[in-house]
């Protein structure tokens, strides 16, 4: 599960929250008031900051676009070209 927490929401944390939800992952959120910066849990790596965040969920986006593409409908071998 991932876990988003931030001090105080604002535009970029709530484009990261659907961001999250668009990619159908699970995740929580939590407000931490005595936080600086915001801060991305996942998979036992913490992502400090909203560049490293936005690295990551960019990566999450790439990777769920790569996994989806499928041509399972085609015989093998047949192409678009």
């Amino acid at each position: 599960m991932i876990i988003l927490r931030y001090p105080a929401a604002t535009d970029e944390t709530k484009e990261w929250v659907e961001t999250l939800k668009d990619l159908s992952l699970a995740h929580k959120l939590e407000i931490d008031e005595d936080l600086e910066s915001p801060r991305l849990s996942h998979s036992g790596t913490d992502y400090d900051g909203a560049k490293p965040i936005g690295d990551y969920l960019d990566k999450l986006y790439a990777e769920r676009e790569q996994w989806w593409y499928c041509t399972c409908d085609r015989p093998r071998g047949e192409t678009d070209e």
